[in-house]
């Protein structure tokens, strides 16, 4: 679980008020990294997986755990509308769309926008979501950081 504290970087400043719970969005984006890693387009497929399966035996993989899209749609599918436009926000900030003094604004549009379209699908459909997700936030004064790991 990754830690959400407040920026080295923004430290002089306090950080933007947010309405998700720093848990809840630790949990979000380690379930959006294990989903852009899933869809990694560096890992090239081996000759084996190219292959078509013996139809003679159990050819079907066996899945009795959600996928990294599954696990990561179940997690945005639980914010309600305001927290979801948070997280739209939070987004474009990491992206680079919006600054810390255009937070309001960023709010508005994402408002604007998930009136006609789905957040969660809209979220899960960008790709490199963990790392603006992460990005949003350091810009916002809150830092993300897994606390198993040694700088």
């Amino acid at each position: 679980m990754r830690d959400i504290s407040p920026s080295l970087k923004t430290r002089d400043r306090p950080p933007v008020p947010l309405n998700i719970p720093a848990p809840t969005l630790a949990y979000i984006i380690a379930r959006a990294r294990e989903f852009d890693a899933a869809l990694d387009p560096a890992q090239e497929q081996s000759d084996d997986a190219l292959r078509l399966p013996d139809l003679d035996g159990d050819f079907l993989p066996q899945q009795d755990h959600e996928t990294p899209y599954d696990d990561l749609h179940s997690a945005l599918s639980l914010l309600n509308e305001e927290q979801m436009i948070t997280l739209v926000a939070i987004l474009w900030v990491g992206r680079g769309d919006y600054g810390r003094a255009d937070w309001k604004e960023a709010r508005r549009i994402a408002a604007d926008i998930l009136e006609e379209r789905d957040g969660t699908d809209y979220l899960c459909g960008t790709p490199l979501i963990a790392d603006y997700l992460a990005e949003g936030l350091d810009t916002l004064g809150h830092r993300t950081e897994d606390p198993g790991e040694r700088l």
